[in-house]
């Protein structure tokens, strides 16, 4: 799957989470199913997709760590987890957008830095399988579709803040596309003009694949 390929299919999941899941004339579905669920999935697939050897690379969606933070434990959910030979080389967190989150982007990817340092002070890592362990080179990644839906002011604050807190070895941020929202209007013209960051898709295989 390409980068492009990847961002057509979450903007075609988007048209669908427009309609109802069972329509009849007399049912009419307002505001859109949420696809965070089905992107965690799709993503899941392209990452397996970046190795050769498949066979090596388990992903766990949405599966629950047990963490050691601050002296006590702690149950966390990553979007994503990618294991390869019985080591994890992936934590990722996916956001559409950051809309929901103007203001409280970068507390978030400061917990993220720290959830990172409580997976290596001691995470239960059984329920991955038996003998896991952490890749020294693990960072945790903070994937976003889109970014917009937030102001350039916003976004560049969050930014300073999160740069202010040391996480450069803890927390990396993607951002895949923007110039048109995944979620606007005209399929064919978002599909047509969305700017796909192939800059920010190398530096999430790089950091994943521990180059």
């Amino acid at each position: 799957m390409t980068n492009k390929e990847l961002i057509h299919k979450i903007i075609d999941l988007y048209v669908d989470a427009r309609k109802s899941k069972f329509p009849m004339n007399n049912i009419v579905r307002d505001r859109s199913h949420t696809i965070s669920g089905a992107v965690e999935d799709l993503f899941a697939l392209y990452i397996l997709e970046l190795f050769d050897e498949k066979d090596k690379i388990k992903i766990f969606i949405d599966k629950g760590i047990q963490i050691k933070l601050n002296g006590k434990r702690k149950k966390i959910y990553p979007d994503i987890v990618v294991v390869k030979d019985k080591q994890i080389i992936g934590i990722i967190d996916m956001k559409m957008d950051l809309g929901w989150s103007r203001g409280t982007f970068h507390t978030i990817c400061e917990k993220y830095g720290a959830y990172l340092v409580g997976l290596k002070n001691g995470a239960s890592l059984e329920e991955l399988g038996a003998n896991v362990t952490l890749s020294p080179k693990l960072i945790y990644q903070v994937v976003v579709v889109s970014k917009l839906n937030i102001t350039l002011q916003n976004l560049d604050d969050n930014l300073k803040l999160i740069e202010s807190y040391n996480l450069k070895d803890r927390v990396s941020i993607s951002f895949l596309t923007s110039n048109r929202h995944p979620n606007e209007g005209d399929t064919e013209a978002i599909k047509a003009n969305i700017t796909i960051h192939e800059d920010e898709f190398k530096v999430f295989s790089m950091n994943l694949k521990g180059e």
